[in-house]
């Protein structure tokens, strides 16, 4: 027996991904099969599956700690603990402190002499050919090997789920994920890809023809959008890139994005996209909306949620605690200096009100001023009776079982 690394970028990992590790941790995954040529090397279209002989007793995903498409390791390691809720037990998921989370699984084989180890590649299709590089290092190893696998789901690609989300495709972006994950963990996952296309279409969608009108080629890197030029470029081509980086901080200003200049290329990616600090609500507020639904509560389809971290509303005495938009569906919630249980009772006191606009009892309000509206007295009295109760329920649930 033998423990399986399975190290990737993972951003964001799918269903594919899911599956190779359910295969792996429960010993099911199959042998990828081809031919090969005088050099040894891979002939394409005899890629197929066979009995695998090796065993494994436990399995360890390795995921980058770089950035890609604007998806950061924290928000993979999000979605992968998700998945694990559906997984065997045996299963680790780790954040590599390596670029390259293959590096770290060498470091990690060269550190533990004692332990055996699998470096697993699944091979979905021909084009997949190329990782097999990947684990030629661990075969040179004495307590390690590399395994490649062959996977029978051959269109699930992480780039495929976020094409799904970009066309605003929810039915085919659940396509891309586990089937046995909750309707509020799906739209949760496709919430936190969304956030991030929203940001590179933006970007695209702004400078798109003004890259094209100064012959400024682009390509996708591994953080954020970089727009490169080609090679070493001359000063008028600089002084082209120059003009285009005037642009874009006119266009984008530095709000949401850091705008580098450096010399021959343009970098943009999305600020602070790996240190992301402060408590996290994420799996509070996954469990409670799942509470909210399994409770009969009409808050599906769910609000865009947001958390703010206000330090003026902080300061002011009378300052917004949370609020919803009506219009946009959409929740805010302040969370400075504030305890996070409050923050969570505020929370739900905004999906109470979320309910009222689904079930159409808020469009007349013209008002914030209960002094002003009757019935808005009678939908605060509900969401404050409603929502604390809400909260409470859950929490005992939650403590006790």
């Amino acid at each position: 027996m033998a423990v399986a690394l399975f190290p990737g970028a993972f951003k964001p990992p799918t269903k594919g991904h899911f599956l190779a590790v359910k295969e792996l941790a429960t010993n099911t995954f199959k042998a990828a099969k081809f031919s090969t040529d005088a050099q040894n090397k891979p002939i394409m279209g005899t890629l197929r599956s066979g009995k695998a002989k090796d065993k494994v007793d436990k399995v360890l995903v390795i995921i980058s700690n770089k950035a890609r498409n604007g998806i950061s390791s924290n928000d993979s390691l999000k979605i992968w603990n998700i998945y694990k809720k559906y997984l065997p037990n045996n299963i680790e998921i780790m954040i590599s402190p390596d670029a390259d989370p293959v590096r770290t699984a060498l470091r990690l084989v060269k550190d533990n002499p004692d332990t055996n180890y699998l470096s697993a590649v699944y091979l979905r299709t021909d084009r997949d050919f190329v990782d097999l590089s990947r684990t030629r290092s661990f075969d040179k190893l004495p307590n390690a090997k590399g395994i490649a696998l062959k996977s029978d789901l051959e269109g699930v690609r992480a780039t495929d789920l976020r094409n799904a989300v970009i066309t605003n495709s929810f039915t085919l972006f659940k396509t891309y994920i586990p089937e046995e994950l909750s309707q509020v963990e799906a739209e949760y996952i496709y919430d936190i890809v969304k956030k991030t296309v929203k940001v590179e279409n933006k970007i695209f969608n702004e400078l798109g023809l003004l890259l094209e009108n100064e012959n400024i080629f682009t390509h996708e890197g591994s953080s954020g959008t970089p727009i490169k030029s080609m090679s070493a470029i001359p000063a008028s081509d600089r002084q082209k890139l120059l003009n285009v980086y005037q642009r874009v901080i006119n266009t984008q200003g530095s709000n949401y994005y850091d705008i580098d200049f450096n010399g021959d290329h343009i970098r943009i990616s999305l600020k602070d996209e790996d240190s992301k600090v402060g408590f996290d609500y994420t799996p509070y507020m996954s469990s409670i909306l799942e509470y909210m639904i399994d409770n009969k509560m009409k808050i599906v389809p769910l609000p865009e949620i947001k958390i703010k971290r206000d330090p003026e509303a902080a300061a002011d005495f009378f300052g917004k605690t949370a609020y919803y938009n009506s219009s946009k569906n959409e929740v805010t919630v302040m969370v400075m200096g504030r305890h996070p249980k409050d923050v969570m009772r505020s929370f739900v006191h905004e999906m109470i009100h979320h309910m009222q606009n689904l079930e159409g009892r808020i469009n007349n309000i013209t008002t914030s001023n209960v002094n002003e509206d009757d019935a808005l007295v009678e939908l605060e009295k509900e969401a404050y009776m409603v929502g604390n109760m809400v909260f409470r329920s859950w929490e005992d649930l939650i403590k006790n079982g």
